[in-house]
């Protein structure tokens, strides 16, 4: 089965789709990279939470997977900037307790 994502690239980046199975009790989400699924989510379904709430755990499971990634760049990197690196992973801690 081939993935098509609806959009390009976005500042430089390589095009992803966003996949969601919403079900009675859960939501599972996954992010897909061609035909290559990079990362899934499972979340609990709840009839009172509003799609304003569910927008917004959606970014942060989006920005945490991004803070990741820039994570690991940087740590990469032997002459990485320690104050950028201690603050990412502060701001990652914080969106893991969000949610």
């Amino acid at each position: 089965m081939a993935l098509h994502p609806a959009v390009g690239p976005v500042n430089g980046g390589s095009a992803v789709l966003l996949a969601a199975d919403v079900g009675n009790t859960e939501i599972v989400l996954g992010v897909f990279e061609g035909e290559v699924l990079r990362q899934t989510w499972r979340l609990s379904t709840r009839a009172e939470q509003t799609s304003d709430e569910l927008a917004l755990q959606l970014a942060g499971l989006l920005e945490h997977r991004d803070l990741d990634a820039a994570i690991h760049r940087i740590a990469d990197n032997p002459s990485h900037d320690q104050l950028a690196l201690t603050r990412m992973k502060r701001r990652k801690l914080l969106l893991k307790d969000q949610i």
